[in-house]
């Protein structure tokens, strides 16, 4: 499970650089140069806490995403070996019942 902990926490890194990347272009892209001191701290603790709202948000995502991709592989994980059981019961089933009746080519083995 250590694993899963450490690809969620890249996980959220890469999404909170990725959004603060985007609203810092969008920040840059919307903003005049001529804008005074106060106005350019205003505007950057604006882009912060709409870079905090949207990372969580895309975050909570990602790992939900992730937890759907681990319950999907278990269940396939839990099938598949569910299916080689049975197999395998039948299996012996099968042999055990060759045995019996004295099929040559079981006793042949």
């Amino acid at each position: 499970m250590k694993f899963i902990g450490i690809i969620k926490l890249v996980a959220d890194i890469a999404v909170t650089v990725g959004v603060g990347g985007v609203v810092g272009n969008a920040i840059k892209l919307s903003s005049k140069p001529e804008m005074k001191v106060p106005r350019k701290l205003l505007v950057a603790f604006g882009g912060a806490i709409i870079t905090g709202m949207v990372s969580d948000l895309a975050s909570t995502w990602v790992e939900k995403k992730i937890d759907s991709a681990i319950t999907a592989v278990k269940n396939v994980k839990d099938t598949v070996e569910k299916v080689q059981a049975d197999l395998n019961d039948e299996t012996q089933s099968n042999i055990g019942e060759a045995d019996v009746t004295g099929d040559e080519t079981t006793q042949e083995k």
